[in-house]
């Protein structure tokens, strides 16, 4: 008998080789039963001899479901289960496949969900999202977007593009980092140092890196390139702005050097001048998903967009018809507003939202100043300033299934945190690398009730030369101003226990009077004002009960400030890092690397060259001096 039953088994498999459908029938069967994957125990025996008689021994019955019925009434629970497979086994047609042992491989089902970091530039608090008082209807697919997710209410960019960028994909501080100090031009010989971990070096080793716009780490050394950073794939270019059609670097600010800046991978890029930067990230965007899926991998897509920064220029394809009430400047601004939001309406078109993760924000805050036009009221200040309108901005994260739709989130999010909350949102873990930033992926999911306030956020600390407001007032109104002291002063802020924020020294005051909002330059048609010299000041603020900064109380409240002062000094001692700024002290060598390259910037600096700089165009190295210990 048993012999007999070895034989049955074996006719039995060769006739379930033969028909594909009773193979995958029989498989999901049982998968159904819950039994091991031993085919020779008790349920798998019972199974086995059933389809036996009905498919081997009884072959002069035709091969319906309803004779496995009439045949085993008594297994009927079972066999209905089994017609409901046999029903979806013919509605997804015959599959060929070849089991062995009926074992199944889910490796390929644990792919981690993709990321997408869609970071804007220059895009201020009044430029986006439901309390605009004037562009919130221009970008519905955004605002569709971050309902079905959360909105970080209480967002914290850095005050500029360089710091803002290393923070984002390095979850480090930019005074730890040494990049606090400014922004890289193209020529300036200086950015993120080249053996920090980057995006792509932290994430898991199955994501597929690509990095789409504006770069602005630095590119001096080839060794600081997106690709020499574990990035994939890079399409984009190095400095700060470019026009949007001719892709030449800083235009406004470059007058008989000037280059061009655009680039895929290693390779200088010169597309069309008649079409428009977003439209190529676009298209790079939708071969970059498909790469990926090529590839079978999850993608992590960092988009960095130059819009909206300055050069203010349109698409050619611009329907946006401004109100008459709207400046020129402005509508520019709103079309390319408008143009950024239908950018995003194509990706979502490629995109698989229930398997990604969507995060979405702006580097620092708007640019009020003419030739710019953002805004950000009603918060004080504008991009450079510590004030709230140059550093708080708009922020959301979209991930279906994780995250529940229509949130908001009230909670302190800085940008320095990105990375360690998608480290949590996509179950990975890095025990090598510590980060400044913390996760709040308990509570976006909601497996959290309340996010722990902040004992601190250091928004900022460095060092500023009192001359040179003093040289810009020169320079701008051609007359002579009061000396200032000829040494470098501390300025910076931090925002403790989320509610008491101060300011140190508020740089750019000296030489720009700062009104309560930044409407009296924003609604400006001037280019230039009637600038002042004014002494350095200190700030400090209630932020949660009086968010726009209209009432200092460093005069009131000697006690707070005293302690505030004392916090600042502590925190920015403890991370501080010689600052890597030097200014525009390499132009010969530079300007001679770039017309070599064709025209187009490029570095100019060997990777195993020491980082040179001209003293004068550093930031003295004392933090004991810039920040005491006053306990």
């Amino acid at each position: 008998r048993a012999r007999r039953k070895k034989k049955q088994k074996k006719k039995l498999n060769e006739r379930l080789n033969v028909f594909p459908v009773f193979q995958l029938i029989t498989l999901l069967y049982m998968q159904y039963s819950r039994s091991t994957l031993d085919p020779y125990n008790e349920a798998y025996e019972e199974a086995y001899e059933d389809a036996y008689y009905d498919v081997i021994h009884e072959r002069k019955r035709e091969y319906g479901i309803s004779h496995l019925i009439a045949r085993r009434r008594r297994h009927f629970g079972r066999v209905f289960t089994l017609f409901f497979f046999v029903c979806a086994a013919i509605l997804v047609g015959q599959y060929r496949m070849r089991l062995s042992g009926f074992r199944i491989d889910t490796k390929r089902n644990k792919r981690r969900r993709n990321l997408v970091l869609f970071l804007v530039d220059d895009q201020g608090y009044n430029d986006f999202g439901p309390q605009s008082i004037d562009l919130n209807s221009i970008t519905p697919t955004l605002n569709a977007l971050a309902q079905q997710g959360v909105r970080l209410n209480r967002y914290y960019a850095m005050h500029l593009c360089t710091p803002s960028r290393a923070a984002m994909l390095t979850g480090l501080h930019p005074v730890r980092l040494g990049l606090q100090h400014s922004m890289i031009t193209a020529n300036q010989p200086w950015g993120l140092g080249a053996s920090i971990k980057t995006l792509p070096n932290i994430l898991p080793k199955e994501y597929y890196s690509v990095v789409l716009g504006k770069w602005h780490l630095g590119h001096v050394k080839s060794g600081m390139w997106p690709l020499r950073r574990g990035f994939d794939s890079f399409i984009g270019f190095f400095s700060g702005f470019e026009d949007y059609y001719s892709r030449i670097s800083e235009p406004t600010l470059c007058a008989a050097n000037c280059f061009k800046d655009f680039r895929i991978d290693n390779k200088p890029l010169d597309p069309a001048p008649n079409v428009y930067t977003l439209d190529i990230l676009t298209e790079s965007s939708i071969s970059a998903l498909r790469k990926a899926a090529s590839l079978q991998r999850p993608i992590a897509l960092y988009i960095a967009l130059p819009t909206v920064h300055e050069p203010l220029e349109a698409p050619l394809s611009n329907t946006f018809t401004p109100p008459s009430t709207m400046t020129n400047r402005r509508a520019l601004f709103a079309a390319m507003t408008k143009a950024t939001d239908d950018m995003v309406r194509t990706l979502l078109k490629h995109l698989d939202l229930t398997t990604t993760i969507f995060c979405y924000a702006s580097d620092n805050g708007g640019a009020s100043l003419p030739p710019n036009a953002g805004s950000n009221y009603p918060l004080r200040g504008f991009k450079g300033y510590l004030f709230e309108g140059g550093i708080r901005t708009h922020a959301f994260i979209t991930a279906s299934g994780l995250i529940p739709p229509s949130q908001q989130y009230e909670s302190i999010f800085s940008v320095l945190d990105w990375i360690p909350t998608l480290l949590d949102a996509i179950d990975a873990t890095t025990s090598s690398t510590t980060f400044d930033g913390v996760s709040h992926w308990l509570s976006l999911s909601r497996k959290k009730k309340v996010q722990e306030r902040r004992a601190h956020l250091l928004v900022n600390a460095d060092a500023f030369d009192c001359n040179a407001p003093e040289l810009v007032v020169q320079l701008l109104m051609s007359n002579d101003q009061e000396a200032v002291p000829s040494d470098w002063i501390p300025t910076g802020a931090i925002i403790i226990n989320e509610t008491l924020k101060f300011i140190r020294n508020a740089r750019l005051l000296p030489i720009i009077p700062l009104p309560t909002t930044d409407l009296a330059y924003y609604n400006s048609t001037d280019t230039f004002f009637n600038w002042t010299l004014l002494p350095p000041q200190d700030f400090l603020f209630d932020i949660e009960s009086d968010p726009t900064e209209s009432h200092n109380l460093a005069q009131e409240r000697p006690d707070l400030l005293a302690i505030a002062q004392s916090t600042f000094n502590h925190v920015a001692r403890s991370i501080w890092t010689t600052p890597r700024y030097c200014g525009n002290s390499d132009d010969d060598g530079a300007y001679s690397s770039f017309e070599l390259n064709g025209g187009f910037v490029d570095a100019w600096r060997d990777d195993d060259s020491p980082d040179v700089c001209d003293a004068k165009f550093q930031v003295p190295d004392t933090p004991e001096v810039y920040f005491p210990d006053l306990q």
